[in-house]
Order: structure tokens, then sequence, then C-alpha cells
């Protein structure tokens, strides 16, 4: 019959009397003898349970001493807390830094200096928020190339924004308009084109000769004979851009978008005029256009010039 020894807690079969694993007495010799043999079969069991034993989860020491941190109480039955902590055992390793913030501050910033030519507002939002991010992420100890990066870029788009902001500013009280203005009006004249002065007459400011633009492109003088060509070009037009370039500065500090900016060439028998116009929004054939006079940003004026619609020839 099997019998569980008290000493190790192994089943047994009682043959002899004896446990065949511990070698305590089993059975009613079991009290009688354990006095005499506890000092001698402690030691042993101590020596054993921490060479070999897992149930004490305890790591082999050879030298049979226990180690500082073991818990108290009989250490052939009492069994270990399942929340104790080996003070000497290395705690697991916590697995991959978290890089939440890290990621984050990296890639505000970069949105940050993309959007810092054309929309300063949000640049400035994304910049802070990058440098905000980025020091959390140095602060809980998150992956650091991608919190540096984040930080050295927020602070290029940072300051590179507010340089924007201020250019901005300039040019709105110089020119009426800011940066993106520029582009969309840069955008719209290339694809519309300039809006072209053709079947109207009108006479010249500076010499105060009368000239007709007909529809094929000829013009002529008050006689009604051909004496040449003409055409129009706009600021996005490489044939006149030297001509006009600070011709529409000034045309766009007095309201005018550089779509309505056209360049009138006049190619005949007494070589070539040119004549910068700022025509009014939705200009249509007999309506009042300016003419830019003068020589520097310090002397330019608008002249007015009258337009007649012409049919007939």
């Amino acid at each position: 019959m099997k019998e569980q020894c008290k000493i190790c807690g192994s089943y047994v079969e009682d043959i002899s009397g004896v446990c065949p694993v511990c070698g305590a007495p089993l059975s009613g010799n079991q009290e009688d003898s354990r006095a005499e043999d506890t000092g001698a079969l402690r030691n042993d069991m101590r020596l054993e349970s921490q060479q070999t034993s897992p149930v004490n989860n305890v790591s082999s020491n050879p030298s049979g001493v226990f180690m500082q941190g073991m818990p108290q109480g009989n250490v052939y039955t009492d069994p270990i807390p399942y929340n104790y902590q080996n003070p000497y055992q290395t705690p697991p390793a916590n697995g991959k830094k978290k890089k939440l913030f890290s990621v984050l501050s990296i890639l505000l910033a970069v949105l940050g200096l993309l959007t810092s030519c054309c929309v300063t507002w949000l640049s400035i939002i994304c910049s802070l928020a990058a440098i905000v991010l980025g020091i959390v992420a140095l602060v809980k100890k998150q992956v650091k190339a991608p919190a540096i990066l984040g930080l050295v870029f927020g602070g290029i788009a940072l300051l590179f924004g507010g340089i924007m902001i201020s250019m901005n500013l300039m040019m709105k009280s110089v020119i009426n308009t800011d940066i993106p203005g520029i582009f969309k009006q840069c955008y719209e004249a290339q694809m519309k084109g300039v809006t072209p002065l053709e079947g109207v007459s009108f006479v010249a400011p500076d010499t105060y000769m009368e000239y007709y633009l007909y529809d094929d492109n000829t013009f002529s003088d008050k006689s009604g004979q051909i004496i040449g060509q003409y055409d129009n070009y706009g600021y996005m037009d490489s044939q006149a851009q030297s001509i006009i370039n600070d011709k529409v500065v000034y045309a766009m500090s007095e309201g005018y978008e550089i779509k309505d900016v056209t360049c009138l060439t006049l190619v005949g028998t007494n070589g070539v005029d040119y004549y910068v116009f700022a025509l009014p929004e939705d200009y249509e054939a007999g309506d009042t256009i300016y003419y830019i006079d003068g020589t520097s940003t310090a002397d330019y004026r608008f002249l007015p010039v009258n337009t007649k619609a012409i049919s007939g020839y």
C-alpha cells in the first residue's frame, strides 16, 4: 500500500518502513525517529533542495548556504509565495522601447517644414507640437534618434515659419499680397494668360499718336494704313520680363494682379515701341486702361488711357 512521506511528500510503497526517496521513517516509526534525525536530515534536504529541487524555485548554490532574501519558514513544506522575486536574479527585458512620441515628433516637424512657405499658421503649430513631443519622448526615455531629429527639424521649421510670417507681413504692406498670393497669381497668369488688347484704338500717352489695334495682330495709325504688327506679353512670358518686372510690382501695390498687366509691343517701320498697361478686372474694349509711366519704383505713376472699340477693318 502506498503511503505519503511526511518529510519529502513522496508517495512510496511501505515495505521497509523507510522512505526510499529521503530515507525518513514511515508510519509509526516516523514519529519515534524524527527527533534524533531532524538535524542531519534537514541539512541534507537543504543542500539537495538548493541544488536539484525545482519546487522551491531556488537556483543552484554549491556552497549549501542560503542566499539572502530567501523566504522564511519550513524549507521542506512551506510553499514559496507566488509573488516572490529573487533579488539576485536579473529581471527580464521589457522588450522594445516605446516610440510613439518620437515618431509623432519627427512627422510633425517634417509637416511644419513642408507648410512653412504656404500655410505658415499650420507650420507654427506643427513645429511647436514637434518640439514638445520630442522633449516628452526624451523624458520618457523613448527611442532617441527620431525624438532628437524632431527637435532639430521642429526648431528649423519654427524659425523658417517665423521668417516667412515676417516676409508676408512686409509684402502685404508693399504689394497687397503675400507669398502664397504671389504663387496663386502666377498660376492664374500661366493658366489664363495675359488679358490682350485687341480690336481697340488708343492714344499713346507719350507721343499722343493714335493707334488702331486690329484682331489680326496688325496696327495702323489714324489714317488706317497698316504700319506694323503688335503683340501682348505678360509677366510669365520671358520676352517681356526684363521690361515689366518693376512695373508689375508697382501695379500690384495699386491693387492689380499679375495677370492684369500686359506689355504691348508695337513693331513698325520706326522700330519697336513698348507700352505697359494695367487693365481692370474683366476688362472689355472701351474701358479705361492705365499706362504705367516712369523708370524706377520711386517715380512710377498711373496715366489713364481711354480705349475705343473698333470695327469695319
